[in-house]
């Protein structure tokens, strides 16, 4: 995608309108428009559910106003939502050649940047270059966040809200930090500040989304996350929020189904994809659609081969499908990921015993006992008693002369 033709043709195409697909307010010549008539057109598109266009036609706005922190702003927020951070990073590098070190395209280069260290030095640098630029500082404040460090992005907050106490990326991050505090109340006010009157931001109905979850409010977060994926239907872990929270509300089948949306989605982003497929398994196996959920597990499997849950789960589904030693080797693998979980444990037991292997059921009974025995039991179903009754017939048939595998 070549955004800067794509704009020229979007915004052009009429000759004299600043952006005639946006029926926007201004009939201005492109060359004569302000900031805020680019950022209005802009602002139209996305009421209209248009991203693609309004980044096309932002790109093609800041080729006028290349240093406008608002277009700048809103330009970085869609290009994250879309995924084209690679994109855009070429042109910013070559701005900032040109301009020299402009705030707002050193904080533009930290938001793009691929690693946090490059990233703190871009912010650093615009805070160098215009003392408490409040974009900047909550960039350092994400990457606080990301590191675990509250305190550090508390003080950069603070340090953004007497900047731009208005701001909505303000309430946003400051919602985001009290989340990771466990302050759900007031994550919840702040992110719903964050989103009056905004309209585009899908990342923070999916923050305000995961709040309410967590709260146990799983109609409101069902809600939230459906504004999320109206305004991006590209990203996988939206509807990975949204089937968690359909799940919790009871919804199992809506659920399944979007956690195969999320899974189709994931674009690349492999946790959310494997959480998603393994959900699904886990939904199919329980609604007794055994086969569905093995289809699930296994492309879990595959994108993660050393994932527990996934590989316990696959094993669950081929014993239902009548496949032991199938069920064994998942299991197999499930150990390998978690030697401690004494039911996978018996459960590789009681599969290698169906396909045969006496010997290895013996040996994975005799685990599973041990484990119990030190740590409980993880598994209802999977007591003492019956761990060492089933250790004790293996023995039996051993001892009777049944044939090791």
């Amino acid at each position: 995608m070549k955004i800067t033709s794509y704009a020229l043709a979007l915004c052009l195409g009429s000759g004299a309108a600043v952006v005639s697909a946006a029926d926007a307010a201004t009939h201005t010549d492109p060359d004569e428009a302000t900031p805020a008539q680019f950022l209005s057109a802009a602002t139209t598109l996305l009421e209209r559910r248009q991203p693609e266009d309004a980044t096309a036609f932002l790109d093609f706005a800041l080729g006028h106003y290349p240093l406008d922190a608002e277009l700048n702003l809103l330009y970085l927020d869609l290009l994250t939502e879309q995924g084209l951070e690679d994109l855009a990073r070429p042109s910013y590098e070559e701005k900032l050649a040109q301009d020299g070190d402009a705030p707002v395209l050193l904080y533009a280069l930290g938001r793009l940047a691929t690693d946090a260290e490059a990233a703190r030095s871009y912010y650093d640098r615009a805070l160098a270059a215009e003392a408490n630029f409040a974009p900047a500082c909550l960039g350092l404040a994400n990457l606080a966040l990301a590191a675990g460090d509250v305190d550090a992005a508390a003080e950069e907050v603070a340090r953004a809200s007497k900047a731009d106490a208005d701001d909505r990326r303000v309430y946003a991050v400051r919602g985001a930090l009290a989340l990771q505090r466990g302050e759900l109340d007031a994550a919840a006010a702040d992110f719903t500040r964050a989103l009056q009157g905004e309209p585009y931001a899908p990342a923070t109905h999916a923050a305000l989304a995961r709040t309410y979850y967590l709260q146990k409010n799983a109609t409101a977060a069902v809600s939230e996350y459906r504004a999320a994926v109206a305004l991006n239907a590209a990203r996988g872990a939206y509807y990975l929020g949204l089937a968690q929270a359909l799940e919790a509300n009871g919804e199992a089948t809506a659920a399944l189904m979007n956690y195969r949306v999320a899974a189709d989605r994931a674009e690349g982003d492999r946790a959310v994809a494997v959480a998603a497929l393994t959900a699904a398994g886990r939904l199919a196996l329980a609604a007794g659609d055994a086969a569905a959920a093995r289809r699930d597990l296994e492309a879990a499997t595959a994108l993660a081969p050393g994932d527990g849950d996934a590989n316990a789960l696959l094993g669950e589904s081929c014993a239902a499908s009548g496949e032991p030693a199938a069920a064994a080797a998942a299991f197999e693998a499930a150990v390998g990921a978690d030697p401690n979980r004494d039911d996978w444990w018996y459960y590789l037991g009681a599969n290698r015993e169906a396909a045969g292997s006496i010997a290895g059921a013996a040996d994975a009974y005799a685990r599973a006992l041990e484990l119990i025995r030190s740590t409980g039991s993880r598994d209802a179903r999977v007591d003492e008693a019956t761990v060492a009754a089933a250790l004790a017939a293996a023995q039996a048939k051993l001892a009777a002369g049944a044939a090791p595998r």
